[in-house]
């Protein structure tokens, strides 16, 4: 007896079909759910992953503009006022442009002299530093206290291996050191504070894929919905014609037993007139 023969041994009623129906929809929105939940949790690994890229070129890009224009000042041995003024100003723009953009929370250039770290935050500062060699005042120090403490945990590592260093503070805001290189000799390091903000695309993507997760799941509950009509449909055919089938059924056991019941009466005539 094959699978079909013992289903036809069953009777499946509309309430059986209407539990099954509740079943596979309860099963299509915990899907969606779950899918949801997949998608926003990648996201969120893949969006931290490329703030952290982000943030890290944002940082050597600054850091290579800096060293760009001490280059030029270096190989510039005769430097009139206008020069030094324009090399000044270059610093200026490179460490206030950055600062007014609005992921930029924080910038400096920190340096380390006979045990002593302190920061640069200025063109004018940073000039006198690298040329004559003068150490800026506290002022400037005290503004970055945070990031001077952290580099002195992370100076030997950053001197020994000359590679950026990122870590991230509120779970958004990562802060970069990249190494500093005014001379062809590790000096400092450049450090960053920058809070990446890519809630727009974030917002893009996952709009993106609800509304994809969205079509799909239509789609699905309208295909069960179709099948759902249509077997309802086939087990109301189903068991109309078993209806019929049923009063064709008792009415040819009606007529047999008329036709019996003739027959029967036919041979006691028969019986009666023959004993007469």
């Amino acid at each position: 007896m094959n699978i079909f023969q013992r289903l036809r041994k069953y009777h499946f009623e509309i309430r059986h079909l209407l539990v099954l129906f509740l079943i596979l929809i309860v099963f299509q929105i915990i899907l969606y759910y779950v899918h949801s939940n997949s998608v926003q949790n990648m996201l969120n690994k893949t969006m931290d992953l490329y703030r952290k890229d982000s943030a890290e070129r944002l940082a050597n890009l600054t850091t290579t503009s800096l060293e760009l224009v001490l280059e030029l000042s270096l190989a510039n041995e005769d430097l009139t006022e206008e020069d030094i003024q324009k090399t000044i100003q270059a610093f200026d723009i490179i460490l206030t442009q950055q600062k007014l953009q609005q992921n930029v929370d924080d910038i400096c250039v920190l340096f380390s002299v006979n045990g002593h770290t302190f920061a640069i935050d200025n063109g004018m500062d940073l000039y006198q530093f690298i040329f004559k060699d003068i150490i800026p005042g506290s002022p400037a120090t005290n503004l970055h206290n945070a990031a001077i403490r952290k580099y002195k945990h992370l100076s030997a590592r950053l001197t020994s291996s000359e590679q950026i260093r990122s870590m991230v503070k509120d779970e958004k805001t990562f802060q970069v050191y990249v190494p500093f290189v005014p001379k062809g000799e590790l000096a400092g390091a450049v450090y960053m504070e920058i809070t990446p903000d890519f809630s727009k695309i974030t917002e893009a993507i996952t709009q993106v894929y609800d509304e994809t997760g969205m079509i799909f799941s239509v789609l699905i509950l309208l295909g069960l919905l179709a099948m759902f009509f249509i077997t309802v449909r086939t087990v109301k055919e189903r068991d109309e014609a078993q209806q019929m089938l049923f009063r064709q059924r008792e009415e040819q056991l009606k007529q047999q037993i008329e036709h019996e019941k003739e027959a029967l009466f036919t041979k006691r005539i028969y019986h009666a007139h023959h004993k007469a």
